[in-house]
């Protein structure tokens, strides 16, 4: 299964489905479809979530902070990771955090999907529609 994307052009928001197996060439050709489809937006939201992933048996440090430096400088944009605590793919996000930090106004991991929502959501109005909306 691939990455899915989910872009609102309007709204400047992209909400990402991570399949449960990813691996170093997935997540890249995912980071280099996103600097394609995203190019010249600085000021995008997006929400990852990871909650699904559960092979990461592909998936190196090397491999996710490559991609974290290659991801496309987008200085105003937020990124939110939704991901389980205490997990592998936790640590890797934190890994991509690390390396992508400087390429974005802020880079957040959560656990809870409410509060990820709450935090990349542009007012009440468009938290009550992803919360109504987004299947976590």
């Amino acid at each position: 299964m691939e990455i899915i994307r989910q872009y609102d052009q309007d709204k400047k928001l992209m909400v990402v489905h991570f399949p449960a197996v990813v691996t170093d060439a997935s997540l890249l050709q995912f980071i280099r479809a996103l600097n394609t489809q995203v190019e010249g937006i600085d000021d995008l939201r997006q929400l990852s979530i990871c909650t699904g992933i559960k092979d990461v048996s592909q998936l190196t440090f090397d491999g996710v902070a490559q991609c974290a430096s290659d991801e496309n400088s987008r200085h105003e944009s937020k990124l939110a990771i939704l991901v389980a605590n205490e997990s592998i793919v936790h640590v890797f996000s934190l890994t991509y955090k690390y390396f992508a930090n400087w390429k974005r106004k802020e880079i957040r991991l959560f656990s809870r999907a409410r509060d990820a929502l709450k935090w990349i959501a542009s007012d009440e109005n468009e938290f009550a529609i992803l919360n109504n909306k987004l299947v976590i």
